[in-house]
């Protein structure tokens, strides 16, 4: 099958107008931009990715990776109007200290990767990884985050 110019816009839009959260931004949390991201999204559900979560201090980090059988738990949503996606995610890379022109500078990154709802169905989503290191930082069992700060 031929490739085109349009086939490949179509494949980089798809996940762009979903969000997985897994920390500080959950609904249940209460954060103040959890109510920015209520206001622009759809709660589709829970779900998790494949990888280790990390307790950085006042938030978590998730760090992806093949080898481990731990998952990250997270709630995924949609943009309510796709127009919406992009300036709610310019406010996202701030508080996420994202900088798409200096990767080693930032925290965190922004990435689409798939995540697995309890339903089994995978979907493309936005993601923000941990960018530094994790060697000191306290793993989080479950990988729950909202869990985990019930159980200190």
């Amino acid at each position: 099958m031929r490739t085109t110019n349009k086939n490949i816009s179509i494949k980089k839009r798809a996940g762009s107008g979903k969000l997985f959260v897994y920390g500080t931004l959950r609904g249940q949390y209460g954060h103040k931009l959890s109510k920015l991201i209520r206001e622009n999204f759809q709660l589709i559900g829970v779900g998790h990715i494949k990888g280790d979560l990390f307790d950085i201090g006042k938030y978590p980090g998730a760090v992806l990776s093949r080898s481990t059988s731990n998952n990250i738990v997270g709630e995924i949503y949609q943009a309510k109007k796709e127009t919406d996606i992009d300036s709610t995610l310019k406010i996202l890379d701030k508080y996420e200290g994202y900088y798409q022109g200096d990767l080693p500078a930032s925290e965190y990154i922004r990435k689409r990767k798939f995540v697995k709802l309890k339903n089994g169905k995978r979907v493309l989503s936005w993601v923000y990884l941990y960018n530094k290191p994790v060697a000191n930082k306290h793993l989080i069992e479950g990988g729950d985050y909202l869990r985990h700060l019930e159980s200190r």
